[in-house]
């Protein structure tokens, strides 16, 4: 079903009808060409849904009929602190994030973090269109750090925080609980500093997993250890 972000979807609960204008929604108009009778659902990226029908459609508009509202909880609730990389790769990560279902990303300059500034709305859009893409019921929140990252890795928050390593071994017995939240930690493609790893590794509530696979860049790692962490998890 295609899909639609609609950022204050909550105003529409319980009234019939919403008037999408095509200046704002012009791709859902012009380029996938909706057609009278098709369903959109509708997300705010914050779980609400609703799914709508096309009632009629023209150049300038597209007016839908709303159905119910339906409120999707979250399956897991895992966050990433990630070293920020290049500009490119920045913007394919927060595809991939949002696709993923990653509910916070904290952005931390490392002392081998290749950017030190990004376009906000830039990065917004690409959000918004992967929601939209793969059905996502939520949007990634992000921060972005100015204080010391030690902090978010000792938050009492956390159940665990992950470090992903070649040369620990793995801790087998470790199960992950859909209720509780977690933290990992993805670096930047120069690897961490020295200082950095030693400080990370002897934070109290560390979890250090070795990833038997050769050195990853940023997207695949994100992925990579999102997978391992998912398939640990009970709900």
């Amino acid at each position: 079903m295609r899909a639609e972000y609609i950022k204050d979807l909550e105003n529409y609960k319980g009234k019939q009808e919403i008037t999408l204008d095509s200046r704002e929604y012009s791709h859902l108009i012009k380029i996938a060409r909706v057609e009278a009778g098709e369903e959109v659902l509708l997300l705010n990226g914050k779980g609400l849904q609703i799914v709508s029908t096309v009632k009629d459609v023209s150049k300038k508009q597209c007016i839908l009929s709303l159905g119910a509202s339906n409120f999707e909880n979250r399956k897991y609730n895992i966050d990433l602190l990630l070293a920020l990389p290049k500009k490119d790769t920045l913007e394919e990560a927060f595809d991939f994030i949002t696709q993923l279902g990653i509910r916070r990303v904290y952005l931390w300059n490392s002392e081998y973090s290749q950017l030190k500034s990004f376009n906000e709305d830039r990065l917004q859009k690409i959000m918004i269109s992967a929601l939209k893409q793969s059905n996502n019921f939520y949007m990634p929140e992000y921060e972005i750090l100015n204080s010391d990252y030690q902090k978010i890795i000792s938050s009492s928050d956390y159940e665990s925080v992950f470090l992903f390593t070649l040369e620990d071994e793995n801790d087998s017995e470790f199960v992950l609980n859909s209720q509780k939240q977690y933290l990992y930690i993805i670096g930047p493609e120069g690897g961490l500093s020295s200082s950095e790893e030693n400080q990370i590794k002897n934070a109290q509530s560390i979890v250090r997993i070795n990833m038997p696979s050769p050195i990853l860049k940023v997207v695949p790692a994100i992925s990579t250890g999102l997978g391992f962490l998912l398939s640990r998890l009970k709900s």
